[in-house]
């Protein structure tokens, strides 16, 4: 995956107040991570063999995956690291025993006789076991701003140690007489499936779905209508769309179990999901998720211009033929997604910054914001991650979040 500078300048912005929330634990965590390099420069394997956790997940896919790999690694004379600096650290806590620490380093390394791309943005997600805050995996990319030096000026990521670059397969699965377009990347399960918002395709995981594809096989696709994909020949409503993923999983040879990722309305076609196939569904990550109740809650909020304009957006939308099928679906079955959840690992990611806001959005966002936190009080094994912007695309402007949520219920639907 490829990081804009523009993103991380995003990124940089909304873990900064996080940060500031949390400074004895960015302090700490920055620590150890500062502590990692030294150990890298000297070789040290020992080192590593405490600082990472016993399930370490590679995430980057070209070098050594495991912790004793990479302790192997990182004690043999293959890299020779000269000099680094290390600035930018930014926290995003993801609940008191995970968190994400993201920086920027340049160095100059060379693994195996070649530089090491230099400059870079790590991000290093830490979980805390018994009292201690273990590394649980880093991400390397490129900082696009700067010009890079080693692999990275060939299009290639790399910095520490990391496993073989994941297959990708872009095709058509044909259902029911219409072709869906659908990206397939990765190996493992369980597979890891994404579900994207009104009127967005399997484009809007590009930040986030490469670097899943390095730990397990994942799925995204484009809706009928939407993208590459055909029309339908009916409108779907809630039920139909969940039923028309299963039946693009089944057809693409991803069998399950699932852990399912959705965004927006995609947060309601996975609810739906899940209820209608339990035994299928191993965990849900859920990124800033609609909700069936947004509607009733909105007009005890909204003065009656602020409605009288909400409800003219919503009309044009109906309106718009690419929206069409999404906005059907949005108002035809929705209280399917009320239904009951089985019980596994669960999160929702929340944008919860709202002091940025004008006064006429400010209740939008504040009414997400009280139906997500009620969401998950009532949901069993679900946890809430309140994520320090007012964007709704938290998978675009805060990928490192989205991606450690996802590596957090993977890992746990592992044990």
């Amino acid at each position: 995956m490829i990081r804009s500078s523009m993103t991380i300048g995003l990124m940089a912005i909304t873990a900064a107040a996080a940060g500031a929330q949390h400074p004895a634990l960015q302090d700490t965590l920055e620590s150890r991570e500062r502590e990692s390099w030294v150990a890298w420069q000297k070789r040290d394997g020992a080192f590593f063999q405490e600082f990472l956790s016993d399930d370490h997940i590679d995430i980057e896919g070209q070098g050594p995956s495991t912790k004793a790999a990479i302790v192997g690694f990182v004690s043999s004379p293959a890299c020779v690291v000269k000099s680094y600096s290390l600035d930018h650290f930014t926290l995003t806590p993801l609940d008191s025993n995970v968190a994400a620490l993201t920086y920027h380093a340049a160095q100059s390394t060379r693994c195996g006789g070649s530089p090491v791309p230099s400059p870079v943005w790590i991000t290093s997600v830490y979980v805390r076991r018994a009292g201690r805050w273990l590394n649980a995996t880093f991400q390397v990319t490129p900082d696009l701003s700067k010009p890079a030096t080693g692999s990275a000026a060939a299009g290639t990521s790399a910095g520490k140690p990391h496993a073989d670059a994941a297959e990708t397969t872009d095709h058509f699965v044909a259902l029911d007489g219409y072709r869906l377009h659908t990206v397939v990347e990765g190996r493992g399960q369980p597979v890891v499936v994404f579900e994207s918002g009104m009127g967005d395709g399997a484009d809007s995981w590009e930040k986030v779905q490469p670097a899943i594809a390095r730990i397990a096989r994942t799925v995204s696709y484009d809706r009928p209508g939407l993208g590459k994909s055909d029309k339908a020949p009916e409108l779907h409503d809630l039920n139909q769309s969940a039923d028309e993923l299963h039946k693009l999983l089944q057809s693409n040879g991803s069998p399950p179990p699932y852990v399912l990722v959705g965004h927006s309305m995609g947060g309601l076609i996975v609810r739906v999901f899940a209820h209608r196939y339990p035994n299928e569904t191993a965990g849900i990550v859920l990124v800033d998720p609609a909700d069936e109740g947004t509607d009733d809650r909105l007009h005890t909020k909204l003065s009656p211009e602020q409605w009288a304009g909400y409800r003219e957006f919503m009309t044009k939308h109906v309106q718009d033929p690419v929206m069409h099928m999404d906005m059907y679906g949005m108002t035809s079955g929705s209280q399917a997604a009320a239904a009951s959840l089985p019980a596994v690992p669960t999160i929702l990611l929340s944008a919860s910054k709202v002091d940025d806001l004008s006064p006429d959005d400010r209740p939008f966002r504040e009414t997400a914001i009280e139906l997500h936190r009620e969401w998950v009080q009532r949901t069993a094994n679900a946890e809430l991650v309140a994520v320090p912007t007012h964007e709704h695309y938290i998978q675009i402007v805060a990928p490192e979040t989205v991606i450690a949520a996802i590596t957090k219920v993977v890992t746990a639907v592992r044990r």
